[in-house]
């Protein structure tokens, strides 16, 4: 699953424009397809949920991934013809409308997410609250330093990170992980 933020509402710029989301999100794909395959050869993973509050934003993203052998499902496409359910998730505001998605997000295999979202970081932190260690100190933080306020410095970024199955997209900005227990 991904968390795509594309929305006309994101700052982009230090919280991580559209465009680099989706070249970051596509290496990110490619490189799971490519660590999963099966013995004869094939890939494992084909199919690839995305949570985006834009459906344009969507569709860009599904434009560069399926010619790559993913097939791209969103709450939309999930829900098809179901045009009651569909209305109710409508009305809904824009943070009822994510938190719809939010078990998706956990229970996928995989995720990848952006570490400027806070909806990303709070299914990063529940797919990963229960292992040993702490995800964001072991797989996100080495290496960092911190800015001004609450801005995390991540040298070299933008780039995807973090253990096997929960990936962030890191870039200096904000981080919102020292709010967490």
């Amino acid at each position: 699953a991904v968390h795509l933020r594309g929305e006309a509402d994101w700052p982009g710029g230090v919280f991580g424009d559209f465009n680099v989301q989706l070249d970051q999100y596509t290496e990110a794909l490619l490189d799971l397809r490519n660590n999963t395959l099966h013995p004869n050869g094939t890939a494992i993973v084909n199919d690839c949920y995305v949570s985006c509050g834009n459906p344009d934003a969507i569709q860009q993203f599904r434009e560069r991934v399926e010619p790559l052998g993913y097939v791209v499902h969103s709450k939309t496409s999930v829900l098809g013809d179901n045009k009651e359910v569909r209305e109710k998730i409508e009305d809904l505001r824009f943070d009822e409308r994510a938190i719809t998605e939010y078990e998706s997000l956990v229970s996928a295999d995989y995720f990848i997410g952006l570490i400027t979202s806070s909806l990303s970081d709070i299914v990063a932190y529940a797919r990963t609250v229960d292992e040993e260690g702490d995800y964001f100190e072991d797989h996100i933080h080495p290496g960092t330093s911190r800015g001004e306020f609450i801005e995390r410095v991540f040298p070299g970024g933008p780039l995807v990170i973090g253990n096997e199955r929960t990936k962030l997209m890191v870039l200096t900005g904000p981080d919102v992980m020292d709010c967490f227990p």
